[in-house]
């Protein structure tokens, strides 16, 4: 199975129904609704924000690879 955040945050009761029924963990609707309630498309790029350039310059060489391999640089 392969999301992105970006994906998750778009669509969050979609993508978490696909992610239990890839790990073929029994859910309902009702705790789908309940467990993404406070997810919102204004949530991507919150953490980056809080972050000064210098913490995002030393994330980025750590995980830069990742990175790279999903898209993102």
């Amino acid at each position: 199975i392969k999301t992105s955040y970006e994906s998750f945050v778009k669509n969050p009761i979609i993508e978490l129904r696909k992610i239990l029924e890839f790990c073929n963990i029994p859910f309902d609707d009702g705790s789908i609704k309940k467990s993404v309630a406070g997810v919102t498309k204004n949530s991507v790029g919150k953490g980056r924000s809080s972050l000064d350039e210098r913490s995002i310059k030393n994330i980025e060489n750590l995980i830069s690879g990742t990175l790279k391999n999903n898209g993102y640089l």
